[in-house]
């Protein structure tokens, strides 16, 4: 599929691009005059709109006039000096911290490749397992470290690590950061006394974007803190837009909260396919959990209290089951098998119609006279009580679940 993009956007480039040569190099008049009307012009993959080639504009610094109406109240004006202002010393600082930030990333990125190259070299009778405390009960998955290579700078590439469903919420971003970053840097050249000629728009092969030309000669002229003020503006514009998002996402819970319910289970989102719940007969995306045995589950802290509860539990939890409900998915010695350091028995079953619970017996049976009451306590709920703890609703009287 990411071929197939690929392919489709360099044929859709090349045609676009040999139609421009053709149609300039017949001088097709009306073609020239379609481009000069709209400030058109077309590169190899790339698209340019530019605004001060609007030949309906009666002055070619329409952009400029318009800034200028912005500027018109004194007061606004020193409100809009003090806004450039902080953001010439943010942008400077995030300047000077950026580098540093990256080089953590990339020595990060290399420590983590040695050590997963150290680690696949290691003999598998010496491998040593990680160990996870309670602690890392917050973590979603628990992966080894060699398992974490991407440092966190990944480039977004369409069809490949991006969906392509999110590809209109991806351009629409594009283009709010791109007009945001333009018009703080136009903005603030205006506030400093420094015309901007033109503001255009591009889109290169699937990234859309924007620029913003000034008169060079007056920003020449302009003080080191007014340089500051201009060429920060447009970073400075991002860093609130991020911060807005931010506080957008944070506030997506109370914002939706009249159309979904809160604190009523945690839903399956994923599953690691180690576990022994992924598969067909495991749990399943969009599975609502409830229960951790007797454990109430409202939310994810509560999962997680919940697990970290029965880890740390000394003693072992049963359920009072019925013996001829446990009789049929009992497994057979010789078919019980151990795979991945997980015990599997069952292999004599049909795993397509039952579930991929089964049960075998680690002692000999001993039967005792009333044994339902004599063992019943707080610790063995009964069988019907582990239906509902597992989620299984609507599991029909003496229907394995």
């Amino acid at each position: 599929m990411f071929f197939t993009i690929i392919i489709f956007i360099i044929l859709f480039w090349s045609t676009i691009y040999i139609l421009d040569l053709y149609f300039r190099h017949s001088k097709s008049s009306r073609y020239i005059k379609l481009l000069r009307h709209y400030g058109l012009s077309f590169a190899p993959f790339q698209f340019r709109l530019y605004f001060t080639q609007l030949e309906h504009y009666s002055s070619p610094y329409f952009v400029q006039e318009f800034v200028e109406k912005i500027l018109s109240s004194p007061k606004r004006t020193k409100l809009i000096a003090l806004w450039f202002t902080i953001g010439a010393f943010i942008s400077l600082i995030f300047y000077v911290t950026t580098p540093i930030y990256l080089l953590h990333l990339l020595l990060s990125e290399f420590s983590s490749t040695f050590l997963s190259e150290k680690q696949n070299s290691t003999p598998k009778s010496e491998t040593i397992q990680p160990s996870y405390t309670l602690r890392l009960l917050h973590a979603p998955i628990f992966l080894p470290l060699h398992e974490h290579i991407n440092a966190g700078i990944t480039p977004v590439l369409p069809g490949l690590n991006l969906p392509l469903s999110h590809m209109p919420i991806f351009v629409a971003v594009l283009i709010i950061a791109s007009i945001l970053h333009e018009a703080g840097h136009a903005i603030a050249a205006a506030s400093s006394n420094v015309r901007v000629t033109g503001l255009g728009f591009f889109v290169f092969a699937i990234y859309p974007g924007a620029f913003t030309e000034v008169e060079p000669t007056e920003l020449d002229r302009c003080s080191c803190a007014q340089k500051l003020r201009i060429y920060g503006a447009g970073v400075w514009h991002n860093i609130i837009l991020a911060f807005f998002g931010f506080f957008l996402l944070l506030l997506i819970p109370v914002i939706f909260k009249p159309f979904y319910s809160n604190n009523a289970g945690v839903v399956v989102t994923g599953i690691s396919p180690r576990s022994g719940l992924y598969g067909q007969t495991g749990l399943q995306l969009g599975h609502q959990i409830l229960r951790v045995n007797q454990c109430k589950v409202r939310n994810s802290d509560d999962w997680f209290a919940c697990l970290s509860g029965k880890i740390s539990t000394n003693h072992s939890i049963g359920f009072l089951a019925q013996y001829r409900a446990v009789s049929r998915m009992t497994a057979s010695e010789d078919k019980v098998a151990r795979s991945e350091g997980e015990v599997q028995c069952c292999s004599e079953f049909n795993v397509t119609n039952t579930t991929h619970i089964c049960f075998r017996y680690l002692s000999p049976i001993k039967k005792a006279q009333h044994s339902h009451q004599q063992f019943k306590s707080q610790y063995f709920p009964n069988f019907q009580i582990l239906k509902l703890n597992l989620g299984f609703k609507n599991v029909k009287k003496g229907q394995l679940i």
